[in-house]
């Protein structure tokens, strides 16, 4: 019984821990846009439309 709660322990802090990664990777690419849409506006490229 001692066993099974410490591997249900390791697989719930090995998710939270992934859950974190996930949350930092997906606000890290919220500011990358963010960064990306300000050059954009700045230099304002002539971007032909993809046909």
């Amino acid at each position: 019984m001692n066993v099974k709660k410490q591997e249900t322990g390791k697989n719930e802090s090995r998710r939270q821990i992934l859950k974190n990664r996930a949350d930092l990777i997906s606000s890290e690419m919220h500011v990358l846009v963010e960064l990306t849409d300000k050059c954009m506006q700045k230099t304002e490229y002539n971007v032909p439309p993809v046909t």
